[in-house]
């Protein structure tokens, strides 16, 4: 990485930290790192996301709950709002009816 063209462009993705040494490039700020919680939704954002995308308001007690169950993952979310208009089910049964409690680091239960 040392001699690459200033036009060059590195993208590396990875599950895990990369066996690399980056610390050069992250004193330079010579690099973007995205993890984790950059990736998911806060409750915040999923409130925002089902009123405007999906038109359903959920109580601070179901979003605690969806983004519990999900990780605030975009995959799980997605399946769930399909859930909800394909079984037109009622808010207050859907976590009992479609979701299992799940071990911590678990991105979301199979229905």
């Amino acid at each position: 990485m040392k001699r690459l063209p200033d036009h060059v462009r590195l993208v590396l993705i990875s599950r895990t930290e990369p066996p690399l040494k980056l610390s050069t490039l992250r004193v330079r700020q010579q690099i973007l790192e995205i993890h984790e919680p950059d990736l998911t939704f806060t409750p915040e954002e999923i409130a925002a996301l089902f009123s405007r995308v999906h038109g359903r308001n959920l109580t601070a007690t179901d979003l605690a709950a969806l983004h519990r169950q999900t990780g605030g993952w975009a995959a799980g979310l997605v399946l769930f709002a399909a859930a909800l208009r394909v079984r037109q089910i009622r808010i207050s049964c859907r976590f009992h009816a479609f979701w299992k409690p799940v071990p911590p680091g678990t991105i979301f239960s199979p229905l």
